[in-house]
């Protein structure tokens, strides 16, 4: 089937020795540019995206990119040998949006972060804020100690509500997690039972695996079976080396930063509470900043309840940002 969007198309780019994955769609590209950095980390989610945020490509230039070691990026050879840094992540971040600011003819691009993207974006918002228009945030990471220990207490409470004996064994043998960290690196395990207590997926999937089957056929119109099979590997990957396991903590490490900052948040979010998010952008000093609650989702709000996200994302997010 022909694409609807004048331009809807994904590329490989080499540079500085390095492979970057893209995605792109727009009806004009002219129109702001908007990279959208996916969470894990190791969890690409162009799928995702296309499938239900491309009510935006006629107002933006949608862009998509695999990080390091995610999705088409993955590769199990390099994986053997290469060690994922922040410092790594960052450079490939800069050199993805520098790319942008050139192809398109633009001085800033718009950042959309979602999970671990958004701890990626605000690390990089705050030492090149010169090349970004607006900072989104979606389900933003801000404080991993306070945040595990809400998660873990939410999912003991859920399993003791529903008598869920295994779950309330399994919980308590990996035990409460020290620092942000969970025992033997137990954390897909936890998230696990936090999808399970719906503290994930909240709205359009609900916590129901038979309920996420409708999320498979868009991922094969971006991914081969074989980049698929490999979407675990990935993940866990990305997980065990170092960027994975940095843990921060935004409210005492970033006070301000000059740039607008609106960040979407899931009412029922215990992946990255909402609660943390509020407080952080209370606080932070910024020349515009702005919260938006979605009452009826979890991690995902852009996704959950897609419609309105997109909608506020088209009428307020992007209006103000071509204002400036």
């Amino acid at each position: 089937m022909k694409s609807v969007y004048r331009y809807d198309f994904a590329q490989k780019i080499h540079i500085a020795n390095n492979n970057y994955y893209l995605r792109f769609r727009s009806q004009n590209l002219s129109n702001p540019v908007v990279l959208f950095l996916h969470g894990g980390c190791g969890a690409a989610d162009r799928p995702f995206i296309m499938e239900w945020n491309s009510a935006l490509a006629e107002y933006c230039t949608m862009v998509c990119w695999d990080q390091r070691g995610a999705g088409l990026a993955y590769n199990r050879k390099a994986a053997k040998k290469e060690i994922l840094t922040k410092e790594l992540y960052l450079n490939d971040l800069h050199r993805i949006v520098e790319y942008l600011k050139k192809r398109f003819s633009k001085e800033k691009i718009i950042i959309v972060g979602h999970s671990f993207g958004s701890q990626l974006g605000v690390w990089y918002a705050q030492i090149h804020s010169e090349n970004i228009l607006t900072y989104v945030g979606i389900g933003q990471v801000i404080d991993a100690a306070s945040n595990e220990t809400i998660s873990w207490n939410f999912c003991i409470e859920e399993a003791e509500k529903r008598n869920d004996e295994k779950a309330l064994k399994v919980l308590k043998k990996i035990g409460p997690p020290v620092n942000g960290f969970y025992k033997d690196d137990k954390l897909l395990l936890q998230r696990n039972y936090l999808n399970k207590f719906g503290g994930i997926l909240y709205g359009k999937y609900g916590n129901s695996v038979i309920n996420t089957l409708p999320k498979i056929p868009c991922m094969f119109k971006e991914y081969s079976l074989f980049t698929m099979l490999n979407y675990i590997n990935a993940n866990e990957y990305c997980l065990s080396q170092p960027i994975g396991q940095e843990k921060v903590d935004f409210l005492k490490e970033v006070k301000s930063l000059d740039i607008p900052v609106i960040l979407t948040m899931g009412k029922y979010d215990y992946n990255t509470v909402s609660s943390l998010a509020k407080k952080w952008l209370e606080q932070l000093d910024a020349p515009y900043k702005k919260f938006y609650l979605f009452e009826k989702s979890g991690h995902t709000p852009q996704w959950e309840e897609s419609e309105k996200w997109n909608a506020l994302f088209v009428n307020e997010i992007l209006q103000y940002a071509k204002a400036l």
